[in-house]
């Protein structure tokens, strides 16, 4: 197999893991939702969930933790798209797209601790 192309298989499969991952936790916590939803959507406690709750939630296998479990699965497939790419880069020796790959980690680090605090 061509370099090139173990490079654009590794990054399709994480991202294809990811985004199917992702699907399955969100339909098992509406699933949930739905069996055990106390009753209207406002009483359910949505967001904002501070993280001790969210751990809390998702171990008690509670339909809002699984639900924001599907969503950190979903927003961080991206994140490890571009480090599956900056390791590819770097195993191949590409200083070009290694640098750029690193630029494009720093920058969606910054934004989510930015996001965070």
């Amino acid at each position: 197999m061509n370099k090139d192309n173990s490079l654009y298989s590794n990054v399709n499969l994480t991202l294809r893991i990811g985004a199917y991952s992702a699907f399955i936790i969100l339909i098992l916590g509406l699933v949930l939702f739905l069996f055990t939803a106390p009753g209207p959507i406002q009483d359910a406690g949505l967001l904002p969930m501070s993280v001790g709750e969210f751990l809390s939630s998702l171990f008690k296998f509670e339909p809002l933790g699984v639900i924001n479990f599907g969503l950190l699965v979903l927003m961080f497939t991206p994140l490890l798209r571009v480090i599956i790419a900056l390791f590819s880069f770097l195993r191949l020796k590409d200083k070009k797209y290694s640098l750029i790959s690193l630029g494009v980690f720093l920058i969606l680090t910054f934004g989510l601790l930015v996001a965070i605090f």
